[in-house]
């Protein structure tokens, strides 16, 4: 009895184990539906970052074709085409109105041009007057006595990158093209000293990209930067009238040139030539738009300094001491405003911005309306807020000291006023 007994009772248990095995395994509504949203919710978090590093490899790509394209143009031959889609004035027009005594009317028809850019002499002569300045070389205008055109310094934050925020200030026309003065607008491309040296040179550096920087830095002063921009004396790399000749991705810049003549700057092509050019370096293939376009070259100063915890810049001198990130940047702004510049583009990623409010914007700051515009570009929607806020609480901060220290003498000499009565 006892056997059997307990033959029944595992017998029973054995069949529990399997009705709950069968019931959780049943295909209940709930839990399909659970497990179904779990794996499409995986499957498009894996999609979407398939998508991202996908993109990511064909913007490196047509980055890379734009690069090698660029350097063929500035370290070669120095001609490049421009291709310029504008509104043509006919040499032809209706002498009187309809009626007869109206006034006459022009015929304006849309055409599509080439224009001709030799650029070889202005990129020789920027590299020629390319210079590593120390702290101890002298600039040739004293900053303290420059002051902003309108007596107030305009301060700007943009998503834009810092090459197309500069291309809006230094963009030439055509026909002041070989008679225009020096460029006034100039770039700020912090170097880390822990990054690698020829990262100036990657197809992602939007000034090698897009520039005649490439040129610049292969000559023999530029090699010299780079070889000492790890070493703590080592200076800061002033590149004077560097060429934009295309519009960077996000460049939305169109120029207006109402007295533009497309028949003393544009040049008749063959049709070969003409299909050539139609077709864009490279296309961004998820907008399908044409990245790299050539455009009417324009000049900025670019100045590069090395920036690190320790030692961001040294002088000629090695014997001294190298300045500190603080100093550094105040260096760049003394060379900005003693070459002339009188518009400034910072890379909002790679800039504090609470020293630039002091060092621009504060009771006592050193360069507070000395310069025309400051930009801190390459800045996304969320960072771009949160950087001006930052930027205006220093500025705040500031403020609140100067009235603090205010209250605190009138306080002082409330105070001798009663010792003196008491007296």
């Amino acid at each position: 009895m006892g056997v059997n007994r307990t033959n029944k009772i595992n017998r029973y248990r054995n069949t529990e184990r399997r009705r709950q095995v069968s019931r959780e395994n049943s295909p209940v509504p709930g839990k399909v539906q659970l497990s179904a949203d779990i794996k499409k919710r995986s499957h498009k978090r894996r999609s979407h970052w398939h998508q991202v590093r996908r993109r990511a490899q064909q913007r490196a790509q047509a980055w890379a074709t734009i690069a090698h394209s660029t350097h063929d143009i500035v370290c070669g031959s120095g001609r490049y085409i421009e291709t310029r889609r504008c509104k043509v004035k006919m040499p032809f027009a209706d002498p009187i109105g309809e009626s007869g005594t109206g006034p006459s009317r022009q015929a304006v028809r849309e055409e599509l041009l080439h224009i001709v850019h030799h650029v070889a002499d202005r990129i020789a002569d920027s590299v020629g007057r390319t210079q590593i300045l120390y702290d101890d070389t002298p600039l040739p205008i004293d900053y303290k006595v420059v002051t902003a055109k309108k007596g107030r310094t305009t301060v700007r934050f943009t998503g834009k990158s810092t090459l197309a925020s500069a291309r809006g200030s230094a963009a030439l026309k055509p026909r002041e093209w070989g008679t225009a003065p020096p460029s006034r607008v100039a770039i700020l491309t912090p170097m880390p000293t822990t990054q690698s040296p020829a990262a100036a040179l990657d197809p992602s550096s939007t000034l090698a990209r897009n520039t005649s920087y490439r040129a610049t830095l292969t000559s023999a002063m530029g090699e010299l930067f780079l070889a000492t921009a790890q070493d703590p004396s080592s200076g800061m790399l002033y590149a004077p009238d560097v060429l934009g000749i295309r519009r960077d991705d996000n460049d939305s810049l169109n120029q207006s040139e109402p007295d533009f003549d497309p028949y003393l700057h544009g040049e008749r092509l063959s049709d070969d030539d003409t299909r050539e050019l139609l077709q864009p370096v490279a296309v961004d293939r998820s907008s399908h738009k044409a990245l790299g376009a050539l455009v009417a070259p324009y000049a900025v100063n670019v100045l590069a300094f090395p920036v690190s915890g320790t030692a961001p810049i040294g002088t000629a001198d090695s014997s001294l001491s190298p300045l500190s990130p603080s100093r550094a940047l105040e260096r760049a702004l003394q060379v900005c405003a003693g070459t002339g510049n009188r518009v400034v583009v910072f890379d909002g990623s790679r800039t504090d911005v609470r020293e630039a409010a002091e060092l621009l914007a504060c009771s006592a700051a050193k360069f507070k309306n000395v310069f025309d515009q400051i930009v801190f570009a390459g800045l996304g929607d969320a960072s771009r807020r949160k950087f001006r806020q930052a930027f205006e609480m220093r500025i705040l901060e500031d403020e609140l000291d100067l009235a603090l220290e205010d209250s605190g003498e009138e306080e002082d000499e409330d105070e001798e006023e009663m010792e003196e009565v008491v007296v």
